[in-house]
């Protein structure tokens, strides 16, 4: 047994004789996914793909995409299996973990802990480096790092927080050294958010040499405003950072979306509200719908109860359709809609024939789209597309079952049509 299987073994062992639950208000179910009611279609099971023949897959695969919260590894030394269920539920595959300075925590133990657990879910985790050690440029800190964690399955790389802004006293220079010795002993990708220019994603190339994922922070949900006055801004963002990643030859955009607004007494955080279940729902599928690697919430320790019900409900629906979605082409040509403001994703594999569809129209409350008419390429074969996750109830926690048929002329190729709310999104699959 090698050392770190030696290290996994003897926490687990140490995990398994804690209590159950330490009465933090995390809940199983209480901050999970929807349940779906009777009626729900949640995408599962074969569906035709674009010749008319059922799939391989007896149930669309595992979302590639980076999908999950940020947290904060330190604070689920306590934290039992409520938290971890919640996030089973949701579909998460994906955390970005703040960790303690080396000072409070030098043997990295609290990071090993928490990898331990996320592996168990198989969720992977981009783990902060320790402040500290990086503005002192401690290499033999940084190596002691990579080797105590570096060969956890559940790592998926060294996450920075904003260098060179808002107080960080990480150079370039420090963050190239940082990159050098931790690659010298593990080829996790460093994945870091760069503060200036955002809302464009123009990062600064001095940082660029020694990042291979670039994520971007958006908060426009305040105080006070009208539903979607500031949603609409994650469209531009999105548009603006999938581009200028595969500009620069950058392996994608992950967004961080916001997950905070009232705290747990109902105060306003960061003069901010609680987005609304169709506010969260659109600023993900938004930028799902294009060219990027995943987003997450920031942060799940100031979501109230309700909001993190909700961000985990918004999650589920994509890590159950993204599997194949994002196989798929963003504008595909092969599919025309005749609606210029509805942005769409279109994929046909051996698991499915799905299509993302985003009413992206502006404005405050926004402009409904009727009668929008999508012609499917000529080869697809199948009566129908199933609405996935559509008329979600947040009282009983419940999606309706709608289907819209397919409708085709001879030799004609197949369409359909379907109304769209103001910035409503759609999920179909080919039946």
């Amino acid at each position: 047994m090698d050392p770190w299987q030696r290290l996994v073994a003897t926490v687990a062992t140490l995990l398994w004789c804690l209590p159950a639950c330490d009465g933090s208000d995390e809940s199983h179910g209480g901050s999970g996914a929807a349940t779906a009611s009777t009626t729900t279609s949640t995408g599962a099971g074969g569906t035709s793909g674009a010749g008319g023949s059922t799939g391989a897959c007896t149930q669309p695969p595992p979302s590639p995409l980076q999908l999950g919260w940020v947290t904060a590894s330190p604070l689920h030394v306590a934290k039992q299996e409520p938290y971890w269920l919640a996030l089973e539920d949701a579909g998460a595959n994906f955390l970005v973990a703040y960790s303690a300075s080396h000072a409070e925590n030098p043997d990295f133990s609290w990071i090993v802990d928490f990898l331990v657990r996320a592996e168990a879910r198989d969720i992977e985790v981009a783990v902060q480096i320790p402040t500290d050690i990086l503005e002192a440029g401690d290499q033999a800190a940084l190596r002691s790092l990579a080797e105590t964690v570096g060969q956890s399955p559940a790592l998926y790389g060294w996450y920075l927080d904003e260098p060179g802004c808002c107080g960080s006293q990480v150079t370039p220079e420090l963050l190239a050294d940082a990159y050098g010795t931790i690659h010298g002993v593990t080829d996790h990708p460093f994945v870091v958010v760069l503060a200036a220019q955002k809302s464009t994603c123009n990062y600064d190339p001095d940082y660029l040499a020694s990042i291979d994922v670039v994520m971007s922070e958006n908060y426009p949900i305040k105080d006070g405003t009208p539903e979607f006055e500031g949603a609409l801004s994650q469209t531009a963002i999105a548009e603006a950072c999938s581009v200028n990643d595969d500009a620069i030859g950058r392996p994608g955009y992950v967004a961080i979306l916001q997950g905070f607004g009232l705290d747990a007494d109902g105060q306003p955080q960061f003069n901010s509200r609680d987005p609304t279940y169709r506010e969260l729902r659109y600023m993900l599928f938004t930028t799902l719908v294009r060219d990027v690697r995943g987003a997450v919430y920031w942060v799940d320790y100031r979501a109230n109860d309700a909001l993190k019900t909700s961000v985990n409900t918004v999650l589920h629906e994509a890590t159950s359709s993204m599997g194949v979605l994002a196989e798929g082409t963003f504008g595909d040509p092969t599919v025309a809609v005749d609606a210029p403001d509805i942005a769409y994703r279109y994929a046909a594999t051996a698991c499915g024939t799905y299509l993302l569809a985003i009413n992206e129209a502006g404005g405050v409350p926004g402009q409904s789209l009727t009668d929008v008419t999508f012609t499917l390429p000529s080869s697809v074969q199948g009566s129908e597309m199933e609405v996935l996750f559509d008329g979600f109830d947040e009282i009983s926690r419940s999606y309706q079952s709608r289907t819209v048929p397919l409708d085709r002329q001879g030799s004609e190729a197949p369409r359909f049509s379907d109304d769209f709310e103001p910035y409503g999104v759609r999920l179909y699959a080919l039946r």
